[in-house]
């Protein structure tokens, strides 16, 4: 496939990949012309293929440069008794610095936070923007949600027998839990919640996002000793099989404690999917259901070989548990006193009486309701299936046991991975998260868990903090947002914008206000925040004027290629070098590694740190070395009868993306090794450009936080 038509300079100019100088002059025309440019950077979104980052780019690239801009913290919570004596302003500690930050978009997020918290040690920034950046919230989401909403075992063998499966009132999605945090979206399997932000999110796209997340790291629903991706007794082989959606896989005494206990039913594979703009599942429509799920199974009630719109699926990650806290019962039988009163017996009354109860920013520690198993809780040793005396999995080893693809997620969580962390290493990390408050995947959601883990941690709450709106960042809490007039020294160490207005009209959200990107404006408030935050927090900011030397590419999109250990093929990572680099040669920077988003790629990512070296021309940001590591399934390669022209073909298994994590694939290790890749990558970048980048050192850093009232 021929890349050209793809990848431009964010509408400016029709440039391909082999001239991508247009960065820092499509930056110069969108601060002197930022309002044509708007315009110009929205009509270009419909044309770029969707991903999970989708178009931005256009948006990134152009508007990028308008202006820079923020938020104004909130006020701090109620914080819990601390030993240590507060933190004042402009209390300073020492801090080693490495001169190297990770960040990126949706999937590169993911991966910011993945890779950056699993080697804390060897990055001193992570921004994690818009992406699946806490595995804990992102799984519960997927299976009490995303894979509820079925009806219990009678009423579903009622139906069966009345011939009435294949209608609604089979199914019971009124009885989903209640949303817990503001705007959270509430799914469930027959019902996923729909949005075009960044392409079309139907059933099908929803279905290989799904696939691909477990392709990387492992499938936590089910053991199969066999394979890593594919539910017990499914051939490694079964992507390969022809006509797969009329020839079911039929599983026989496949036990789940709610759905098929004694065994009674058949467990099958089955087809999903519809052509429509839209997450519903169309009964009437089956037709249309020509994407095999491969991940999940279904329990065949009625024994057509279908899954019915009333039938369930069944998912095993872990054995059945109460998430009541370390306290082991629920409010009701609390005792006030950090116990609990006998069974049958009631407790004090009142909410919360052992105040336990789990909230991110609230009570970050809370440990009922938390989504995860603490020691404490009840938890039934049955195995897996939470049948007894079926010698399934885990059964009777006296131990809380989960899938070995459960364990895998856990061992990637961004919120197990800080939760793990002495609060010292934590005092020589920044993090910043964002999300949109009308996040298809409640990546909003996912962003608070993230920061409730730090708040957990840190040594002051004040450390870590929310910030509703960019707009709040101001010095008055007022708009325009402007990122030049954002004081940083006051905004946090750790930071999560939670983008979106809760009172937006409903012509603004059909614009983008809140969702995944955000629109034009709002994704470049997204992105210059960011990059703000960056160049305030780092040692020694150099942000002079100074002109690009283009005869020597300097703000251009530079690409190269070696042959990777890890991929076992060759691999690209593109570079922008910023403004000054030749000019002075005794100056060393800093380096930045920028994830791209679903779907999208290494080198059209480029484009945006492109832009942002126009930012550093002008004196706005401080001068970066500008990484952009590839993480799609696509091998990119020079065309061979024209080495400046970029070409791709497929090179892994997965669709589009590969979270940039060491993917297990089919069977446990023929998958990408990404994050490997990754550091080779880092490698390459540092054997390039070693005299170039300042070398690690400790430095006095003073902390961010308000003025004490």
């Amino acid at each position: 496939m021929d890349r050209m038509g793809w990848w431009r300079c964010f509408g400016c100019f029709h440039l391909p990949h082999q001239k991508v100088k247009g960065g820092a002059l499509c930056a110069l025309l969108a601060y002197c012309q930022a309002p044509f440019l708007r315009m110009a950077a929205w009509s270009g979104v419909v044309r770029i293929r969707s991903g999970w980052v989708w178009v931005g780019l256009w948006v990134f690239g152009f508007v990028v440069v308008a202006g820079l801009a923020c938020t104004t913290p909130e006020d701090p919570k109620k914080d819990d008794p601390k030993k240590d004596p507060p933190i004042v302003q402009g209390q300073t500690i020492e801090r080693r610095w490495n001169y190297r930050i990770i960040a990126g978009i949706s999937m590169g997020g993911g991966m910011a936070a993945m890779v950056g918290l699993r080697n804390h040690d060897k990055f001193d920034i992570i921004g994690t923007l818009g992406g699946p950046n806490d595995h804990t919230y992102l799984l519960h989401f997927i299976q009490s949600m995303l894979g509820n909403g079925f009806c219990d075992l009678n009423k579903i063998q009622e139906a069966a027998k009345a011939g009435t499966i294949n209608e609604a009132s089979a199914y019971c999605n009124q009885s989903l839990p209640k949303a817990r945090f503001p705007f959270e979206i509430v799914s469930d399997f027959n019902n996923w919640y729909y949005d075009d932000a960044g392409g079309n999110w139907n059933r099908n796209a929803m279905i290989r996002v799904v696939q691909d997340l477990i392709f990387a790291l492992g499938n936590p629903s089910y053991q199969n000793p066999e394979s890593t991706y594919y539910p017990p007794g499914i051939p490694n082989n079964w992507r390969d099989q022809p006509d797969r959606c009329n020839n079911p896989i039929r599983l026989k005494n496949f036990r789940h404690h709610v759905y098929n206990p004694d065994g009674k039913y058949d467990v099958i594979t089955f087809c999903d999917g519809t052509s429509e703009r839209s997450g519903t599942y169309r009964a009437d429509k089956p037709e249309e259901h020509t994407a095999s799920t491969e991940i999940i199974l279904a329990v065949d009630i009625n024994g057509n070989g279908k899954r019915d719109y009333g039938e369930p699926i069944i998912l095993t990650p872990y054995e059945p548990y109460e998430d009541v806290g370390t306290d082991g019962c629920p409010d009701d039988r609390e005792d006030g006193k950090g116990g609990c009163v006998p069974v049958g017996q009631k407790g004090v009354g009142g909410d919360d009486p052992n105040k336990d109860n789990y909230h991110p920013i609230t009570n970050p520690k809370g440990t009922q309701g938390n989504m995860t198993r603490d020691e404490g809780e009840p938890f039934q040793d049955n195995g897996l299936d939470g049948v007894p005396n079926t010698k399934d999995f885990g059964e009777g080893d006296g131990k809380f046991t989960m899938t070995r693809g459960f364990e895998n997620f856990m061992a990637h969580d961004p919120h197990t991975l800080v939760g793990k962390m002495t609060p010292d290493q934590l005092a020589r990390l920044n993090v910043y998260i964002d999300g949109g408050i009308r996040d298809l995947f409640n990546f909003h959601v996912t962003g608070m868990n993230l920061l409730g883990a730090i708040r957990a941690k840190t040594s002051d709450l004040r450390l870590a903090v929310l910030h509703e709106r960019f707009v709040s960042l101001m010095p008055d809490a007022k708009g325009p947002f402007d990122a030049n007039k954002v004081d940083w020294s006051t905004k946090g160490q750790h930071l999560y914008i939670q983008y979106g207005d809760p009172n937006a009209s409903p012509e603004k959200i059909a614009a983008g206000d809140g969702d995944h990107i955000h629109g034009v404006d709002g994704m470049i408030n997204r992105v210059l925040a960011f990059f703000s935050y960056v160049s305030h927090h780092l040692p020694d900011p150099d942000t002079n004027r100074i002109d690009f030397d283009k005869e020597k590419k300097e703000g251009d999109v530079q690409h190269f290629f070696y042959e990777s250990k890890a991929l076992k093929r060759q691999n690209i990572y593109s570079v922008v070098l910023p403004p000054g680099f030749h000019a002075e040669p005794n100056k060393r920077y800093p380096v930045i590694y920028f994830g791209h988003g679903y779907g999208m790629d290494g080198p059209g990512m480029a484009s945006l740190l492109a832009v942002g070296a126009g930012l550093m021309k002008e004196g706005q940001l401080t001068k970066m070395i500008g990484v952009s590591v590839h993480g799609s399934c696509e091998r990119i390669y020079p065309d061979p009868e024209n080495p400046k022209r970029l070409r791709s073909e497929k090179a892994e298994a997965c669709h589009k993306g590969s979270f940039y994590v060491d993917n297990k694939g089919f069977s446990g290790s023929d998958g990408p090794q990404m994050e490997s890749a990754f550091f080779e990558v880092v490698s390459e970048v540092e054997k390039r450009y070693g005299d170039r980048i300042r070398k690690p050192e400790t430095r006095i850093y003073k902390l961010p936080i308000p003025a004490t009232k």
